[in-house]
């Protein structure tokens, strides 16, 4: 499966984090991450991509739950 954050060098030789879901910037909070170090948005996105993958993991953990009628 392909992660949901990438990065994206922009124009100007900074870097966004890139929500390939919603297929646009990606917000931390308030904060737009974009206009960063590479090693910023390297950091950034991979906080991002294990959060996000925590919580799908464990929304297919309650959805099989579910329907073994647990």
């Amino acid at each position: 499966m392909a992660s949901r954050f990438t990065l994206v060098l922009d124009p100007v030789d900074q870097w966004s984090v890139w929500d390939n879901e919603t297929g646009e910037p990606t917000f931390f909070g308030d904060m737009l991450l974009a206009g960063m170090s590479k090693v910023e948005a390297e950091a950034a996105c991979e906080i991002l991509n294990r959060i996000y993958d925590n919580r799908m993991r464990e929304a297919e953990r309650l959805r099989k739950r579910r329907s073994d009628g647990s």
